[in-house]
C-alpha cells in the first residue's frame, strides 16, 4: 500500500483537531522540580515541558500527582509556537525509558515523544484513552510499546518508521486505527509508505486491531488470552514474561515506582527475598532476553 505523506499528514492534522484535547484558553504556568504544569479547570494538573535531561537520565516516570495535584494530562508549552512535553527542541536525547502514569487520561494535540530519539521503551500507562497522531514517528530506536488498557484511538502515523518495533499487542479496547498508524515504513526519497514485512500486531481475534492488519496487509497473530496461573515474573498479569516486565521490574529497584498489588510485588520478587532489587531485575532481564519461564 502506497500513497503520498503530504494526504495522510493533513488527514493527521484534521484528526488532532476533532478527536483530540485541544489546547485550552491560557492557564498560568508553574515550575515544581523538572516539570511545568498548569492547573486546568477541572482542578487537575496538565504537564506542559520537562526539564529534567542530563547525560545520566535514562528512565523517566511522568508523575500521578506534582504538588499534591493529579496529574491527568500531557501538554505543549502554550508559546506562539506549541511545543509538547516531551518535543525535539527540548533535547530529550538520552531517555531510553519512558512511563506514563494511569492517572494521565489526554494528550493535548501536537504532544508526543518523538523528540526522544533513543526511546526504547515506552508504557503508556492504563488511563490514557487515545494515542494522538504523529506521537512516536521516527523512533527508529524504540522497540516495545504497552499500549494500556483502555486506550480506544491510535493516531493517524503514530508509530510511523518505527524501524526496531516489530511487534505490538494492541488491546480490544481499541476500536479505531488510523491511517499508517502502526506498521509502515514512509521512504522520504520515493515519498511512498511501504508496509514494514518483519511487523506483527498481535490482539483479539474480531478485534479492530484485526481489522487494521488485514486491510493493510500486515501479519496478525491472536494473543493467547491470560494464563490462568501467573508466571513468576509476569509483573503485569498478561499471562506473558517479556521486556515489559523486566523494565517495571528495574523501576521497582530503582524506586521509581512500587507494586500495586500483592500480586505485583509477589511476581516481581523472583528469588522470594521479600525484596525488589536489581538481583530481581537481572533474573527477569536475562529471562525476557532469553524468552524462558523462570
Amino acid at each position: 500500500m502506497k500513497a503520498k505523506r503530504t494526504i495522510t499528514f493533513i488527514t493527521a492534522a484534521m484528526t488532532a483537531l476533532s478527536g483530540f484535547s485541544a489546547i485550552g484558553a491560557s492557564a498560568e504556568t508553574v515550575r515544581s522540580g523538572d516539570y511545568l504544569y498548569r492547573v486546568k479547570e477541572d482542578g487537575t494538573a496538565e504537564l506542559t515541558s520537562y526539564y529534567g535531561y542530563n547525560s545520566n537520565i535514562r528512565s523517566v516516570t511522568v508523575p500521578e500527582k506534582i504538588d499534591g495535584i493529579t496529574v491527568t494530562s500531557l501538554g505543549v508549552d502554550g508559546g506562539e509556537v506549541a511545543y509538547g512535553i516531551f518535543d525535539e527542541w527540548l533535547s530529550c536525547s538520552g531517555i531510553e525509558y519512558l512511563y506514563v502514569a494511569d492517572t494521565v487520561t489526554s494528550m493535548v494535540e501536537g504532544t508526543g515523544f518523538s523528540g526522544c530519539k533513543d526511546l526504547k521503551y515506552i508504557d503508556f500507562g492504563n488511563g490514557l484513552t487515545e494515542i494522538s497522531p504523529l506521537a512516536c514517528e521516527y523512533l527508529d530506536k524504540l522497540e516495545y510499546v504497552d499500549i494500556g488498557a483502555n486506550v480506544k484511538m491510535i493516531g493517524a502515523e503514530a508509530f510511523l518508521n518505527c524501524t526496531s518495533l516489530k511487534e505490538l499487542h494492541i488491546p480490544a479496547s481499541v476500536e479505531k486505527i488510523d491511517e499508517y498508524a502502526v506498521g509502515y515504513i514512509f521512504i522520504d526519497s520515493q515519498q511512498e509508505y511501504t508496509v514494514d514485512k518483519d511487523f506483527t500486531i498481535y490482539g483479539a481475534e474480531g478485534s479492530a486491531a484485526q481489522a487494521y492488519a488485514d486491510e493493510n496487509g500486515i501479519k496478525f497473530v491472536v494473543d493467547i488470552p491470560t494464563a490462568v496461573i501467573r508466571p513468576l515474573g509476569d509483573i503485569s498479569g498478561d499471562g506473558r514474561l517479556d521486556t515489559k516486565d523486566a523494565m517495571k521490574s528495574v523501576q521497582f529497584a530503582l524506586k521509581k515506582l512500587t507494586p500495586k498489588t500483592d500480586a505485583e510485588f509477589t511476581a516481581a520478587d523472583v528469588n522470594a527475598d521479600g525484596k525488589l532489587d536489581s538481583k530481581d531485575s537481572m533474573i527477569l532481564i536475562n529471562a525476557a532476553k532469553n524468552k524462558t519461564l523462570i
